[in-house]
């Protein structure tokens, strides 16, 4: 154990107020792997990982997704919680050293340990995982919401699909168009004007043409 290895922990949010004991007895060479590594070298790839949970001591990491840098991660920050519950083939990502690292690993079977002598350790673990199921909910919602203009494509598509016609009459008010859309008033007239402007559709008055 080094001098600030333990500083590092307690920066960890698994172990957030966890007890004096539970952190010391991370540094156990009898019973955890701390585990160096150079720059640049791999530590989790997709085919090559251990099924522990991981934590910065020292250094810093670089987390990939397909080539693409997803974050940096620092003294204190964890990584493989998706495969230490969970059976699966790969891991999902590439954690690459950045500069020079240690890094704790704890089992799942340490984990639970740790878990029954010290409960606030899990209630952490809880809210983490809490936290990122928020998080890709969030990032879920913001992929699959339309703008506007798209909601209004669509209904106006579809209502021409259903008529048979490119050319037609709104049946409802823009007002209730717009309740229907669940947008506001002002966003419809802005929606109609791109969708104008993109050759789109030809708008005069309630009487639209979709221009194809």
């Amino acid at each position: 154990m080094r001098k600030n290895d333990p500083a590092a922990v307690k920066k960890c949010v698994l172990f957030t107020s966890a007890q004096e004991q539970t952190v010391y007895s991370l540094f156990d060479k009898e019973k955890f792997t701390i585990s160096s590594y150079k720059k640049n070298e791999d530590i989790f790839t997709r085919e090559v990982y251990s099924k522990c949970l991981a934590v910065i001591l020292s250094g810093a990491a670089s987390v990939y997704k397909n080539h693409t840098l997803m974050s940096i991660l620092y003294p204190g920050a964890i990584f493989g919680m998706s495969v230490l519950f969970y059976d699966t083939g790969d891991f999902p990502t590439t954690v690459k050293a950045r500069e020079d690292c240690r890094i704790l690993f704890i089992t799942k079977e340490q984990l639970v340990e740790i878990f029954r002598t010290d409960p606030i350790t899990a209630r952490n673990y809880i809210a983490v995982l809490s936290e990122r199921i928020h998080y890709l909910n969030s990032k879920i919602e913001s992929l699959t919401e339309q703008s506007p203009a798209l909601k209004l494509l669509a209904y106006l598509e579809a209502f021409s699909q259903k008529s048979g016609q490119d050319e037609f009459t709104l049946p409802i008010s823009l007002i209730e168009l717009a309740n229907s859309l669940s947008i506001g008033r002002t966003s419809l007239y802005r929606a109609f004007e791109e969708l104008e402007s993109n050759n789109k559709l030809v708008k005069n008055g309630k009487k639209i043409r979709l221009i194809k």
